[in-house]
């Protein structure tokens, strides 16, 4: 796995004041290798079209393919590193309509994109919430390999 780039990042924190409905964050990009797809599965999701093409070759994927949980954890992870909420953590209340959109096969170039949808005052008056569209891609030919929904908590501007 080769994570590149630190496209968006800042080290101050961000607010929810400082999210505007429309806003798009972009990561930077990680390569999908076979020992990596082969070491999740061993580890969180043993079936045979994540352990080797041989495995895979009597489903319908044919050859290796990762788990989506391994999309959907590296998708985080390059959320992470592209500090795309500056210090802020990523805190996920939740997350919605998770779709793999196609096999995700090593070789591949992800790299993860989050448009902000709402904007949710909570309950909470110090925080609230920021609605996200989430799109996982594969830089090479720009097709989309994972989306999903996320409601993020986010710290409101100190008074």
């Amino acid at each position: 796995m080769v994570t590149t780039g630190d496209p968006v990042g800042t080290h101050d924190p961000v607010y929810l004041e400082d999210l505007t409905i429309g806003q798009v964050f972009t990561t930077g990009a990680m390569d999908l290798t076979a020992d990596s797809i082969i070491e999740f599965a061993q580890q969180f999701d043993p079936q045979p079209m994540h352990l080797s093409d041989e495995g895979a070759a009597g489903t319908i994927f044919q050859s290796l393919t990762a788990s989506g949980w391994h999309i959907t954890a590296l998708t985080m992870r390059l959320m992470v590193d592209s500090r795309t909420l500056g210090s802020t953590p990523l805190i996920g209340a939740e997350i919605m309509h998770v779709r793999f959109a196609q096999p995700a096969r090593p070789g591949i170039r992800l790299t993860a994109k989050a448009e902000v949808t709402d904007i949710l005052p909570g309950t909470n008056p110090a925080r609230g919430f920021a609605m996200m569209a989430g799109t996982t891609l594969d830089q090479h030919t720009d097709e989309i390999v994972m989306t999903q929904s996320w409601r993020m908590l986010l710290p409101k501007r100190p008074s």
